[in-house]
């Protein structure tokens, strides 16, 4: 299910993927805080990876009375089997070539009204924005939109590297704004950390922008069961293939990859030890 809206003309033009799977409970409220921003989005690509639930069914409602005659760009691809957030994401990335910036959210989490904007405003040369969030676990669709209609100010904002990303993945999926590019794709090998390989191949050509406040709330904790990224042994795993993936890439840092592996050891054990204490 598509649409094609002359009407939509946004400069600068902003494309917004949701992938979602089994998301009855929060993919509204998702959808809601993207029109719902203060500035007009060019195109919204919704994928769902083959939820068994009611999801489909809300989204599809959602299209009828909210997109249909809206000027907003849209697209719903249901996949015939679940293959995965790199697969779902890059399906939405596919009708998305027309924008110059994309923004994820996955459907568990939302924004708050001035998300875009922020980021927009902040972004100039750079290759990738990224925020703050807060998590407020198992607010599901009833949770108020009014969260997100504080007035838009201006935030501390720090410059991103990618030296400073290889310490730690401090950008969460659905806090980053990025230039559309040639590294603008998942590694759909990867079921875990995909979002961090991307992150690592875009900043291997430039530098990025952090502003020091939260504008998207996640509705489950990072590594909690149930979400993407719900296996913290598996997250590991998937960290160090992005990692060696970039040593490969970038041949100084061939060197550093024996530490690296020490440091994600050291964060699993610490994560370990949190979780028993």
């Amino acid at each position: 299910m598509s649409s094609k809206n002359p009407m939509a003309q946004n400069s600068p033009s902003v494309g917004v993927v949701v992938p979602l799977y089994n998301s009855e409970s929060s993919i509204l409220r998702a959808l809601h805080s993207v029109i719902n921003q203060t500035i007009a989005i060019n195109h919204l690509a919704i994928v769902d990876d083959r939820s068994t639930d009611s999801s489909v069914e809300l989204v599809i409602e959602f299209i009828d009375k909210y997109l249909v005659n809206c000027p907003i760009n849209y697209t719903f691809v249901s996949l015939l089997c679940n293959s995965g957030p790199s697969v779902a994401r890059n399906i939405g990335l596919l009708s998305l070539d027309e924008c110059e910036y994309i923004a994820f959210l996955d459907a568990d989490d939302f924004w708050l009204t001035h998300k875009l904007e922020s980021c927009l405003d902040v972004i100039e040369d750079s290759l990738l924005v990224g925020h703050m969030y807060e998590v407020r676990f198992g607010t599901g669709n009833k949770e108020a939109l009014s969260d997100g209609l504080s007035q838009r100010k201006i935030y501390n904002k720090r410059s991103v590297s990618l030296y400073s990303l290889l310490i730690r993945n401090f950008l969460q999926t659905s806090s980053v704004l990025v230039r559309n590019g040639r590294d603008m794709f998942f590694d759909e090998k990867m079921r875990f950390c995909e979002d961090y390989d991307l992150w690592l191949r875009i900043l291997g050509n430039g530098r990025g922008v952090y502003l020091e406040h939260p504008l998207t709330i996640l509705g489950r904790p990072q590594l909690s069961p149930g979400g993407l990224s719900g296996d913290n042994t598996q997250m590991r795993i998937g960290e160090l293939k992005a990692l060696y993936s970039m040593v490969r890439r970038v041949y100084w840092l061939r060197p550093f990859f024996p530490f690296f592996i020490l440091w994600s050891l050291i964060k699993s054990i610490r994560t370990l030890v949190l979780k028993i204490f």
